[in-house]
């Protein structure tokens, strides 16, 4: 017996069901961490499972690309971003590489040097330069300032909206469209006072705020005829896709007759059947389908100055393929990226290659001034 007269197995009867209990509370909690934890990252977890297939291609590249910097502002390690405006910096041209005579403006002595450039490039070689701009502020990034990024990003984004937005494949801003005013003046200035070359083709994201992006952007300019602005919209120029309702884009009809001036690429689904809504794309996926991309482009199309219009997933993805510094470019911004793509080199030809091509562009820019 007990002190307070109970029998002593009762008290340890109850002592060890109190435990239990105690025990059962605190493995159901550590259960439902893992659980939430496995939930919302399922898609990194599948990725790095052994035998895990990638719904991507495998990163094969048949073309190689490198930036030649020293031409423009964004890719100089010295230039503060955070200050930067390409708008009062002639797109960040650096006039001083390219010298000019007093009748040429620093974009026709550039237009020239690049023109040197392919005359003079080795066998499979070319170079291009890429206009590349970011979609504009759209309902989605006004909602992730509201909710703040983490929680927008893991939680509310996997819904169509709120009370407040739709961003299922969402819209563009007022702010939005007052970036895109601003790009088009910005545009006009530089085809009419700088005589800048225009684009001589476009390619768009198919989600909604990029193509009403590169629409407000361009569509209005004084281009030249044999330049028109009849973009071709290509999914794998797409924002990372899954989960994110916002990445989800619209369909094939809704874009034909929303953007009758687009020409959408072959083989393009009405559905998006790349969004799952329990899978998000991963780096190396993105990383990969990005690279075809280009490889697509660049083997395909020969025009010299082309205009992409994507996401800041798309653009960083594209900058780490070619060797360009992160660069922060803001919603609504652009940047111009001078590209070299040529066939895979060994490693002693690439050695010589960069020689020679250094000394071509040394002879380029004496025969642009």
């Amino acid at each position: 017996m007990g002190a307070d007269g109970k029998p002593i197995h009762d008290l340890t009867t109850a002592a060890r069901r109190d435990r239990t209990l105690k025990f059962s509370l605190w493995a159901a909690g550590i259960f439902f961490i893992l659980a939430t934890f496995v939930y919302y990252n399922r898609g990194t977890i599948e990725a790095n499972m052994p035998g895990y297939i990638h719904s991507g291609p495998e990163p094969a590249p048949p073309l190689e690309y490198s930036l030649v910097a020293g031409y423009f502002q964004q890719d100089d390690t010295r230039t503060q971003d955070w200050v930067f405006d390409f708008t009062q910096s002639n797109f960040g041209l650096v006039t001083e590489s390219l010298g000019n005579g007093a009748s040429m403006t620093p974009w026709q002595s550039f237009d020239e040097f690049l023109s040197s450039l392919n005359k003079n490039a080795n066998k499979g070689e070319t170079f291009r330069l890429l206009f590349i701009g970011r979609a504009a502020e759209s309902k989605h990034n006004v909602a992730s300032g509201k909710y703040g990024p983490p929680d927008f990003d893991n939680f509310k984004s996997r819904h169509p909206g709120d009370a407040q937005f739709n961003w299922t494949d969402p819209q563009i801003t007022t702010r939005g469209k007052v970036q895109t005013e601003r790009n088009n003046a910005f545009m006009a200035q530089q085809l009419s006072e700088q005589k800048m070359p225009a684009p001589q083709s476009y390619y768009v994201s198919p989600l909604a705020r990029t193509l009403d992006t590169a629409k407000k952007t361009f569509s209005t300019l004084d281009l030249p005829l044999d330049r028109p602005f009849r973009p071709v919209v290509k999914e794998d120029l797409r924002e990372t896709h899954g989960i994110r309702m916002c990445d989800k884009r619209s369909s094939k009809t809704w874009i034909s007759e929303n953007f009758p001036n687009y020409r959408i690429e072959d083989g393009f689904p009405d559905d998006d059947l790349r969004w799952d809504a329990n899978w998000r794309e991963t780096p190396d996926d993105h990383r990969a389908r990005t690279w075809r991309f280009m490889n697509e482009v660049f083997e395909n199309d020969k025009s010299t100055y082309i205009s992409f219009t994507a996401h800041i997933g798309s653009i960083r993805t594209i900058m780490e393929i070619v060797g360009h510094r992160d660069w922060p470019i803001k919603m609504g911004e652009m940047m111009p990226m001078l590209i070299r793509a040529r066939p895979p080199q060994p490693a002693e030809q690439d050695d010589q290659q960069q020689q020679q091509q250094q000394q071509q562009q040394q002879e380029a820019q004496q025969a642009a001034q």
